[in-house]
């Protein structure tokens, strides 16, 4: 038999193998002419006409009559993974706000405060001005509190006299009582205000130190000893000088006055 005779069976044979598979394929495919194609765990590829429910809601394709691929389906997330994602998602976005938040306040910083200095000196005066409203309301609640005791002393004395306490020590005595839990409640709020402030000015000085490349004390005590002294520097009054008639300025001499004379004995 010659070489090309045998290719020829050759050929013929390969053909009516693959013609035979796929007949075998459509007599197998269903009336619908749907065939669903996956992938399990192990990477074995499997057809049918109809898929186990737990592959419905995982990565598969659907081949039409002719073995084409029709139509593909993505992995289905469960509502676990749906909860998770949103989770991550505005974990996300909070950490961007919160990268935007810090950027601006930077920039504040930096706008604001030319020195560290400036930066002390800006947190004294903010919360002196709190411990002023705190002292004064503290100031007012004694003050009420003392009514209040003086007050009720005499509404047990009208008691004791067995009368009725007039209406207008009874009113009296309720907008007094009124008046002090205000105090009381504004006492808490500024009470809070002043740790706020406390510990934000803290958070910005350490900021500060960061974007201006300080190398920061080595307490807290330091820190604002040193502040101290350099407002008091800025505050100190300057020397006394006297000008003489030449225009020339010089500082004073302080000059001891001559002894009085001793007193001649008689």
């Amino acid at each position: 038999m010659s070489m090309c005779l045998r290719k020829i069976i050759l050929t013929c044979t390969i053909m009516t193998s693959l013609l035979l598979s796929l007949m075998a394929f459509a007599d197998s495919a269903p009336a619908s002419g749907k065939v669903y194609r996956w992938t399990d765990e192990k990477g074995r590829v499997h057809y049918g006409d109809k898929m186990p429910p737990e592959v419905v809601s995982k990565d598969h394709q659907v081949l039409d009559g002719r073995g084409q691929v029709a139509k593909s389906v993505g992995h289905v997330k469960t509502q676990a993974e749906i909860e998770q994602d949103a989770l991550a998602n505005d974990e996300k976005s909070k950490k961007q706000r919160e990268q935007i938040r810090q950027r601006k306040h930077d920039k504040l910083l930096l706008d604001t405060f030319t020195t560290e200095r400036d930066l002390v000196i800006a947190r004294d005066d903010r919360l002196d001005s709190v411990q002023s409203s705190l002292n004064l309301a503290r100031g007012n609640n004694e003050s009420v509190a003392h009514q209040i005791e003086i007050l009720d002393k005499r509404m047990t004395q009208v008691k004791a006299n067995k009368k009725d306490i007039p209406p207008n020590m009874l009113a009296n005595m309720k907008n007094l009582t009124s008046q002090r839990q205000k105090n009381d409640e504004y006492i808490v709020r500024q009470e809070e205000e002043y740790n706020r402030l406390k510990d934000q000015f803290k958070t910005d000085l350490q900021r500060y130190r960061e974007l201006k490349n300080i190398t920061a004390p080595e307490s807290v005590a330091e820190a604002e000893a040193a502040a101290t002294r350099a407002i008091a520097a800025a505050a100190k009054p300057t020397k006394v000088v006297a000008v003489e008639e030449t225009g020339k300025t010089k500082s004073k001499k302080s000059r001891k006055k001559p002894a009085p004379p001793a007193a001649k004995a008689e």
